[in-house]
C-alpha cells in the first residue's frame, strides 16, 4: 500500500477573505497538472483523494485527480487545519474516508492533499523518521506492506517527487503565497 502525501499548491491571497476560502494562484493549475503527470509517470494511480476542506487544497486534489472518475474525492476534517487533535490521526482520517464510502482495504494507493505541518507530522508518525518540510505541490510517497503495517507504524518514505516551475527570463515574480 502507498500513501501519497501532497501539499496543496500556492494560493492567491485575497483581502477580506477567510484563509480557508483562498483560491489557487493562477499559475498553480498548470503546475498541478504537471505534478499529476509526474505521479502517473512514477506508476502511481490513487484509488482515492482525501483532502482538507480548505478551498486551495480541495482544488489541488481536483486537478490532480483529473478525469479519473473512478478515484474518489472526499473532504476529510482530519486533514483540515485548526481541527481538533483527536481527529488528526491516521486511523481517524481513514475512518472518516470509510464513512464517506472509500474502500480503504481495497485501495493500493491513497492520496492525502493537505497542509504543512500536518502532512509532515503524519509522515513522521507512520515512518518513524523526521522528514524535511513538504514543499508546495511536492509528493511524499510512503510505502507499507499492508494497511495493518501502515497503522502499526511500519512504513517508510519511498521517494519524494517535486516538480519545479519553469522560470522564464524577465518574468515578473509570483505574488502567490
Amino acid at each position: 500500500m502507498r500513501v501519497l502525501l501532497i501539499r496543496h499548491g500556492p494560493w492567491a491571497w485575497q483581502p477580506a477573505t477567510n484563509e480557508a476560502d483562498f483560491p489557487l494562484a493562477p499559475q498553480t493549475k498548470a503546475l498541478a497538472r504537471t505534478v499529476r503527470r509526474a505521479i502517473r509517470r512514477a506508476g502511481l494511480r490513487p484509488d482515492a483523494y482525501l483532502t482538507s476542506r480548505w478551498r486551495h487544497a480541495r482544488d489541488t486534489a481536483i486537478i490532480l485527480r483529473g478525469r479519473d472518475a473512478d478515484a474518489a474525492l472526499v473532504d476529510v476534517i482530519g486533514l483540515t487545519p485548526k481541527t481538533a487533535e483527536r481527529r488528526f490521526t491516521w486511523r481517524g482520517i481513514l475512518d472518516e474516508a470509510v464513512a464517506q464510502g472509500v474502500h480503504i482495504t481495497d485501495a493500493s494507493t491513497l492520496a492525502f492533499v493537505g497542509h504543512e505541518p500536518r502532512l509532515r507530522q503524519l509522515c513522521t508518525r507512520v515512518a518513524r523518521v523526521d522528514v524535511a518540510e513538504i514543499e508546495r505541490l511536492e509528493v511524499v510517497v510512503v510505502h507499507a506492506t499492508s494497511l495493518k503495517a501502515l497503522l502499526g507504524r511500519h512504513a517508510q518514505v519511498e521517494r519524494r517527487i517535486l516538480v519545479r516551475p519553469l522560470r522564464r527570463r524577465n518574468a515578473k515574480p509570483a505574488t502567490a503565497r
